[in-house]
């Protein structure tokens, strides 16, 4: 399972150290996706 998220919110939140030490630890997949072009931008487990 894969949590969605948007490219912005990604950038905001998820490239900061803590967001990406929680990702880690807890093993979350995210799917990166663009909302204006309607695309997946990057799948990263």
């Amino acid at each position: 399972m894969y949590l969605a998220i948007s490219e912005d919110v990604y950038e905001a939140f998820f490239t900061l150290v803590f967001t990406q030490k929680v990702v880690a630890n807890y093993q979350i997949k995210l799917m990166i996706d663009d909302t204006k072009k309607e695309v997946i931008k990057q799948w990263k487990n």
